[in-house]
């Protein structure tokens, strides 16, 4: 639901997370402590300028602006379980991101690969993966930047580098969020253009 609050043209601070483990590492996969967080009410910049949002800690009664972030961990699949809330995750440079039930709960994964396809800790997340989706089951997953359908959005002056996040929904559906870092701010960004993808097939996610 946070896709609706993730608004072309506004700003948006990202904080930055430090993942807690939750417990030791299984089989490749790393467990994350739940990282509640909410996007407050906007404001303007300037009398003129695009609005604004921060984030802080913690949900608030209005659903849509709840989120949950799910930082990456390179060689490993990185996890949380979806309690009803969405998920955010990023930036994104080629990872995979998935949705699946583990140990009885429903998961969304960060499959940690690092820069290149053969580098030591892609193949170690890919293989970790792979060996888990294997059993089949209902699985669902998608690439944020691979994915995107067209020409990415256009930077602006004064943009910095481009910032890609992913966000799964509650309800399980994905979306792209394509953004541009602020040159002025650590973690601002300028949402750009967001993209709602569709599911990998079975096949595709069993072979990462």
């Amino acid at each position: 639901m946070i896709e609706q609050k993730l608004i072309v043209g506004r700003w948006i601070d990202v904080p930055l997370q430090v993942p807690v483990n939750n417990g030791p590492a299984v089989g490749g996969f790393q467990p994350l402590n739940n990282v509640m967080l909410h996007i407050n009410e906007s404001t303007r910049m300037s009398a003129f300028g695009a609005k604004t949002s921060t984030v802080t800690t913690g949900h608030i009664a209005k659903n849509n602006r709840n989120y949950q972030w799910l930082e990456w961990l390179p060689g490993l699949v990185s996890e949380v379980s979806q309690f009803n809330v969405d998920v955010m995750t990023g930036p994104m440079t080629g990872c995979w991101i998935t949705r699946y039930v583990r140990n009885g709960l429903q998961c969304v994964g960060h499959v940690g690969t690092y820069m290149e396809a053969n580098h030591e800790h892609s193949i170690a997340a890919r293989a970790s993966w792979n060996a888990f989706a294997a059993a089949g089951g209902v699985i669902t997953g998608f690439n944020p930047q691979n994915g995107w359908v067209g020409p990415f959005p256009p930077a602006k002056t004064g943009d910095g580098a481009f910032k890609i996040f992913a966000v799964v929904t509650s309800a399980g559906d994905f979306w792209t969020i394509f953004t541009y870092a602020d040159v002025t701010g650590a973690n601002r960004v300028r949402i750009a253009g967001t993209q709602e993808i569709q599911t990998a097939s079975l096949a595709t996610l069993q072979a990462l």
